[in-house]
């Protein structure tokens, strides 16, 4: 994706900020709100934090090829959007706070339609946990399984009205299709997880695409620390995703350190060389260990250090 196809799609997650801050602020003005809309609000709220996922992985995608000279720009593009995304997140939160039903010191969760507390038994509230999406991807697909089996599925906190409320929210794109047809009752949650995990617990399918996903994992034309992270976090994803899926992995290593190497620009390619002519037989940790170590040396500097460092 160019330069510019980046800014324009940061543009469009901006603009969804700028959408739900409108809303946030038309409901802060209401003395009081409807079940729909406390509904609807919870359910953007989710939505909300994902665009602010998306916003991360764009901006670090923008900051990898934009020119240096440009990058204090950058850095209060990202700061301004988060400063925006944490103000009105939380006047969200403290509006839907309102309509949180009371629960007594012995419950052990506290659930809304688009996210999740977990209280332990001395009543302490830790942060909020966000249900996955799932837009119907293979690769997402154990991910999103076990997450939403835990925190869901298994909870006897929840009844199944609730339970396919949760499983409706959290379903996007081809995945939300596989269950659209079946009825929303109590007894209609069970068909419709069966249903979800018929069509996506294909063993052979999910290793053949998570395999596939390796392979096709994004060149770097040039040195770029965000670009290696990514190429790392990936890679990383996908043999945990196997390795769920009961396959074998302990030989892989010379065709993983070959297809990292691959991707690698000319410049760290040469570095890894030279890294590894005195290693008679390079393991994946090697080349992982070397990248790794690579990245500390790539970071850009924030302004703030910079100025810092000249004080």
């Amino acid at each position: 994706m160019s330069e510019q196809q980046l800014i324009r799609k940061r543009g469009s997650l901006k603009s969804s900020l700028t959408s739900f801050s409108k809303f946030v602020e038309l409901k802060k003005a209401e003395q009081a709100l409807g079940d729909t809309d406390v509904i609807q609000l919870q359910d953007r709220l989710s939505r909300i934090e994902n665009v602010y996922e998306q916003f991360n992985e764009i901006q670090n995608e923008i900051e990898a090829v934009i020119d240096e000279t440009k990058l204090d720009e950058q850095y209060t593009e990202r700061l301004n959007f988060e400063e925006s995304f944490f103000k009105i997140t939380a006047v969200a939160k403290s509006i839907l706070t309102k309509y949180e039903p009371k629960h007594d010191d012995n419950a052990s969760v506290h659930s809304n339609m688009s996210a999740m507390s977990i209280s332990n038994s001395m009543g302490v509230k830790l942060p909020v946990i966000s249900l996955p999406k799932f837009q119907g991807s293979y690769e997402g697909w154990l991910e999103y399984r076990e997450t939403f089996e835990s925190l869901v599925h298994y909870n006897k906190a929840l009844n199944p009205i609730q339970r396919y409320h949760y499983l409706r929210a959290s379903l996007e794109g081809s995945a939300a299709l596989v269950i659209k047809s079946v009825e929303f009752t109590a007894a209609g949650y069970a068909v419709a997880w069966q249903a979800l995990c018929d069509r996506y617990n294909n063993t052979k399918l999910l290793v053949h695409n998570h395999i596939k996903a390796i392979f096709s994992l994004d060149n770097i034309q040039k040195e770029s620390s965000a670009k290696i992270r990514k190429l790392l976090d990936d890679l990383s994803k996908h043999l945990r995703s196997i390795e769920q899926l009961k396959q074998d992995i302990q030989n892989w290593d010379p065709l993983l350190i070959y297809i990292i190497a691959s991707k690698l620009d000319s410049k760290t390619l040469g570095e890894w060389e030279k890294y590894s002519v005195d290693i008679e037989t390079p393991t994946l940790n090697d080349i992982k260990t070397f990248l790794t170590r690579s990245l500390g040396t790539q970071e850009p500097v924030p302004p703030a250090l910079k100025r810092a460092a000249v004080k």
